[in-house]
């Protein structure tokens, strides 16, 4: 059963100035983590084709996974079971705000078929429900001052909202917990990362 909705994706009402933020964060930390500008990279989880559009543009190969067909994915499959699927390897995978759509005792067994389709890197990002402050300052001639200090919100408890089965900082689910997945599958996380303008998001990037 399909959770999202094909026009979800579509019009001003999403692509909002916190998405685009986010896909900032995406296309920096694939680029970042590239080998080279031609280098392959498989997104799991389609969307509405901007991240994917604008890397192609770059000169990017890029291939995706999705379980909705309308989406027009190169790949057409449960990421649960995406060893199934894709058989080739790519020079960098990720994965962004897919994991919180598949119960988190499903988590581990994903992540370590996404380790093994990588010959490098992983990323990863899913929802964060901190209580947070934020700062951001930019003075003429200087480059801008940003802060984020954020802890969980251990006292909510996240329910299944059609949507999201969990997100991280809810109660029982610490980002230590996640951490320990990474850990568990000999995954190197080279670095942890919220934007201060865009404290929704939390970003995992892990090396083989």
């Amino acid at each position: 059963m399909v959770q999202v909705k094909t026009e979800h994706y579509e019009g001003n009402k999403y692509d909002n100035k916190e998405r685009f933020i986010s896909y900032f964060n995406q296309k920096s930390l694939i680029f970042q983590s590239l080998p080279n500008k031609h280098s392959s990279v498989l997104e799991i989880g389609a969307g509405n084709g901007f991240l994917k559009n604008y890397l192609v543009a770059q000169g990017v190969n890029v291939k995706t996974l999705d379980f909705d067909q309308t989406l027009h994915p190169d790949y057409v499959g449960d990421v649960r079971n995406i060893s199934a699927v894709v058989k080739d390897k790519f020079d960098v995978v990720v994965c962004f705000e897919v994991l919180e759509h598949i119960p988190f005792e499903d988590v581990e067994k994903t992540i370590m078929q996404l380790r093994d389709l990588t010959k490098g890197t992983l990323i990863i990002s899913v929802p964060q429900v901190n209580i947070y402050a934020t700062f951001w300052m930019k003075l003429s001639l200087l480059r801008p001052i940003s802060l984020y200090l954020g802890i969980p919100a251990f006292f909510r408890r996240h329910k299944f909202d059609g949507q999201h089965h969990w997100e991280l900082g809810a109660k029982g689910f610490r980002e230590r917990r996640l951490k320990k997945i990474f850990s568990n599958l000999n995954l190197k996380l080279r670095k942890t990362y919220t934007d201060p303008q865009d404290p929704y998001h939390a970003y995992f990037i892990s090396e083989k």
